[in-house]
């Protein structure tokens, strides 16, 4: 049972080195602590992440915003709180800027750095939008900024379009985290 453990782990660590080199290189962060860390993301990377937390038995919250979008500047305080609340073990987040390749220094990084982010946060390649849209949620036509949270097992069970309070967010993860993960 040990050498199965530790086989997982060292499974775990190379799949992380790997999703760390396809999901995108690091934009380096000049001037900005090592914990603003905005990575490139393609339609790919990003069913990656949602099938490595499917794996974990992690429900997961993806949220598309943009620094140019007034509604996602008005919901963001809300998204950190959900950061803050739930342990990343217990709540995969996933959240994907929608901001142009070479915004990310002067408008991206500055407004992370402004809410004290911690982890990582994803830039949608733009060739990949529509793929990546349509991973997230067939059903959805790309209106920001939206949230779409998944049970356990990687079911879509809710799209929230439009900036939400952090009382609606948390309603609906703790549904899904009381119900064994299926709201």
């Amino acid at each position: 049972m040990r050498s199965v453990c530790k086989g997982s782990s060292r499974i775990g660590a190379i799949f992380l080195l790997w999703l760390g080199m396809t999901v995108g290189a690091g934009i380096p962060a000049k001037g900005f602590p090592a914990t603003s860390q905005v990575y490139r993301i393609d339609a790919a990377g990003l069913e990656t992440l949602l099938r490595f937390h499917r794996r974990h038995g992690r429900p997961v919250l993806l949220n598309f915003w943009a620094t140019w979008c007034d509604p996602c500047v008005q919901e963001f305080p809300a998204l950190v709180a959900v950061q803050r609340t739930y342990p990343r073990e217990s709540l995969g987040m996933i959240l994907v800027s929608l901001d142009e390749p070479g915004e990310v220094e002067r408008a991206v990084l500055p407004f992370l750095q402004r809410f004290g982010i911690d982890f990582p946060v994803y830039l949608l390649d733009p060739r990949n939008a529509p793929a990546a849209f349509t991973i997230a949620d067939p059903k959805w036509d790309g209106s920001i900024p939206a949230t779409i949270l998944y049970d356990r097992g990687g079911k879509r069970v809710v799209r929230l379009v439009g900036a939400q309070k952090f009382e609606t967010l948390k309603a609906h993860i703790d549904l899904l985290l009381n119900a064994g993960g299926k709201e």
